[in-house]
């Protein structure tokens, strides 16, 4: 059975199997042959390690150092209106401009940006507010392209059933085309439920779509970043993971935006957000970058306290405040979100009203690190607490220094 060429015909993989079983059942190999040897046993490529003695070791290169990694697809996470779409335009304008990016140096470089949620106009509103900030003009976004595409079909892959291997669709050639044409070394999809139209529980699906946008960065010389809504027990559980786990395991790198509420429910700063590092291949996870939002955009909460005097000043109306509540018999817990944590009972003094809950937050931190605080836990070892105080009190009852 050939066509006009002699050669067997191209036949979908389990029905040519089949066939390769009636017509040969005694032969243990590939009846298609390459350069003499059937298909299945070709050599696969290999790496020689021994090749690498005395080569250069490649430098790791990034869009954003320790965030988004080149050659990679990274994860930006977050529940609906909280502002992914933004940090993901501050991401291309800083990118396209060569400015920081929430306090970031990013590589200057050419950059895509797909929205299908916001409309043309909206998005003029909102790179606007970001070329304010950045004391910029339309007229230096010579690097940035833009497509609005609300309202419109914007599947990258389709997929005949769960197991089944996904087919990248035109759009999704016509985008790595756009990609490669332009030069651009950053693409930026906004949303993950707008591009993906398979079942996100579904490991290979996932694993596969992940990989097709990885190809695209590859093809790119750059990176891929994807803006997606958690699942409702990535929501609850604070993992800010997307349906099955293969999201989480397929990207190499995943950031998750919230905004933290304390025990009761109640968010202590409506303004105020926390952009997590829930995963990180090539930097350090567990990182907590804390935001405000501000005249349409967001900033590094960390540095709206910018001079030395000002850091010193705050520090010093913390520590004397935090000593006179413990002096009068009050624990002050360790847990940012606590009713009576350290932000919101020092906020109730007269001295701290001014600051900020994030900026409070983050000076705890580096009061932490900086060894002018420690944690400690106190109360019956089954239902033990958190607290933190001056390194040079004690409360009653404590025990050991927390970990």
């Amino acid at each position: 059975m050939t066509d006009d060429t002699g050669d067997p015909p191209m036949i979908p993989l389990e029905q040519a199997r089949r066939e390769r079983r009636r017509q040969f059942p005694k032969l243990t190999h590939s009846p298609y042959f390459e350069n003499g040897r059937p298909i299945d046993l070709q050599a696969l490529p290999t790496i020689d390690p021994l090749r690498w003695d005395g080569e250069p070791v490649p430098e790791r290169r990034w869009i954003v150092e320790g965030l988004v990694p080149e050659g990679q697809v990274t994860m930006l996470g977050g529940d609906g209106g909280l502002g992914k779409s933004l940090i993901a335009i501050q991401l291309l304008a800083a990118c396209a401009l060569g400015k920081s990016w929430l306090g970031y140096p990013v590589r200057p470089c050419k950059a895509i940006g797909i929205f299908c949620e916001d409309d043309r106009d909206e998005l003029h509103r909102r790179f606007a507010d970001v070329l304010r900030h950045y004391g910029a003009s339309f007229g230096d976004l010579e690097s940035l392209t833009l497509l609005c595409r609300a309202g419109q079909d914007n599947l990258l892959m389709e997929f005949g059933d769960q197991w089944s291997a996904g087919e990248p669709t035109p759009f999704c050639t016509r985008i790595e085309t756009l990609a490669r044409d332009s030069g651009a070394e950053l693409l930026a999809l906004d949303s993950l439920h707008d591009f993906f139209g398979g079942n996100e529980n579904a490991r290979p699906q996932a694993r596969q779509f992940v990989g097709s946008l990885r190809t695209i960065a590859m093809v790119m010389r750059g990176a891929v970043l994807l803006t997606a809504h958690p699942s409702l027990s990535g929501r609850n559980s604070g993992s800010g993971e997307a349906g099955s786990t293969a999201w989480n395991n397929a990207v190499r790198s995943r950031l998750y935006l919230t905004a933290p509420r304390q025990d009761d429910g109640d968010s202590p700063d409506r303004d105020y957000r926390e952009l997590r590092t829930k995963k990180a291949n090539y930097g350090a996870s567990g990182n907590v970058l804390r935001l405000r939002w501000q005249d349409g955009v967001f900033g590094r909460e960390d540095q709206r306290i910018g001079g030395f005097v000002e850091v010193l000043e705050l520090d010093r109306a913390l520590m004397e405040g935090l000593r006179s509540l413990i002096s009068n018999g009050e624990m002050i817990s360790a847990k940012t979100k606590a009713r009576n944590g350290f932000a919101n009972v020092l906020r109730d003094l007269p001295s701290c009203k001014k600051y900020s809950w994030a900026v409070v937050c983050a000076a705890q931190d580096r009061l932490i690190a900086n060894g002018k605080l420690v944690r400690v836990n106190a109360g019956p070892p089954s239902n033990a607490t958190v607290y933190v105080r001056p390194v040079d009190m004690v409360y009653p009852g404590e025990r050991k220094a927390a970990e």
